[in-house]
């Protein structure tokens, strides 16, 4: 873009690029005919969150009701850096083709590239990589190339963060008032941390004190993203892990005759703690390659 008499492209050593870690690349200016006035070239990385949030509001009423549809935009920088390529003392350069190196150092908690829409409203981290030949005047343009970076966070601990989910029980009833017992179910997972497109196991152990019998088990990871502008705020929410557990290889799902309710609850989550501990009731749960990372901003989360 801009002066006619040259022209600049970006190249990056890697397509995706890692927080934490070095990014470099080559810029390239071709320039055609002599471009006066020159002052410097630099390359920057910028990256920010963006958030659109779209609400309604309902006036009058009968015939005359209306509804506003109202947009609010925010929006965050979250890294700029600039790394100066060259200046040009004598604001002159000749007709050639230049290369010019560059590389920056990331820093380690930048969030990764993500996109997401809801309630009309959308959000997203982006980042970009912006080539600038400054080229003061009123008569002058700057010449400028700019091109989007993928950017991932940092890889998750290499150790893994097991836990024993505390056991739950509810009351099981037939058309809300009729009583048939209780449920207690545990689960565990071999590690809370898990990255798009891993798997982890995770562990089910459950203790049928109904007359119900129970008709399947699933495990469900939901992905939560909220994002705000102005006070208002939107949302998207969906599933990006689910598994199965069939039931007649769960112990201790088979339906009583009789209802029944152990006194002692310490034994009852003794006994599904050793069901868990077994490690024989397990299936693993698939984390879906698009699932975005965690991530807790101040206009996305």
């Amino acid at each position: 873009m801009g002066n006619r008499n040259a022209s600049l492209g970006i190249q990056l050593s890697n397509p995706e690029v890692y927080a934490g870690a070095l990014v470099q690349g080559r810029v390239f200016l071709a320039v055609n005919a002599q471009v006066k006035n020159c002052h410097s070239l630099q390359v920057s990385f910028r990256g920010e969150e963006y958030s659109h949030v779209h609400w309604t509001e309902s006036h009058g009423s009968g015939d005359d009701r209306r509804t506003e549809h109202h947009h609010a935009y925010a929006n965050r920088t979250l890294v700029h850096i600039d790394v100066p390529l060259a200046i040009f003392a004598n604001g002159i350069i000749v007709p050639e083709q230049y290369e010019f190196p560059f590389s920056a150092q990331m820093p380690e908690d930048l969030p990764s590239s993500m996109s997401a829409k809801g309630d009309g409203g959308d959000c997203k981290i982006c980042y970009d990589m912006k080539a600038r030949l400054h080229c003061p005047g009123w008569t002058n343009w700057d010449v400028k190339a700019k091109m989007p970076v993928l950017v991932s966070s940092a890889p998750l601990p290499a150790e893994a963060s097991p836990v024993f989910v505390e056991p739950e029980t509810t009351q099981v009833n037939f058309c809300c008032c009729f009583n048939r017992g209780q449920m207690s179910l545990g689960v565990t997972f071999d590690d809370t941390s898990i990255a798009r497109g891993d798997a982890v196991n995770v562990g089910m152990a459950c203790k049928n004190e109904s007359t119900s019998e129970i008709q399947g088990i699933t495990v469900t990871i939901y992905e939560n993203v909220r994002w705000s502008a102005q006070g208002h705020s939107n949302g998207s929410r969906r599933v990006v892990a689910r598994s199965s557990f069939d039931p007649s290889f769960v112990q201790g799902t088979a339906s009583l005759e009789e209802k029944a309710q152990s006194s002692d609850r310490s034994a009852v989550f003794s006994d599904l703690f050793k069901q868990l501990s077994a490690g024989t009731q397990r299936t693993p749960l698939a984390c879906y390659a698009d699932a975005r990372d965690t991530y807790s901003g101040k206009i996305i989360g």
